[in-house]
């Protein structure tokens, strides 16, 4: 699947007292994908492969 556009989001946690970023994407369909390792282990996105 391609898509025309997607949203980029970069939003700091911390975790067991370390800071980390998740990067994710919103695509126009409204769904959010994982874009690094740490928005895969730390959340729910979908993975980012399909689009």
């Amino acid at each position: 699947m391609t898509v025309p556009y997607v949203v980029a989001h970069c939003e700091n946690i911390t975790v067991a007292g370390r800071r980390l970023k998740v990067a994710t994407v919103d695509a126009p369909v409204g769904k959010t994908y994982g874009a690094n390792g740490t928005a895969k282990d730390h959340g729910n996105p979908l993975d980012v492969d399909p689009i």
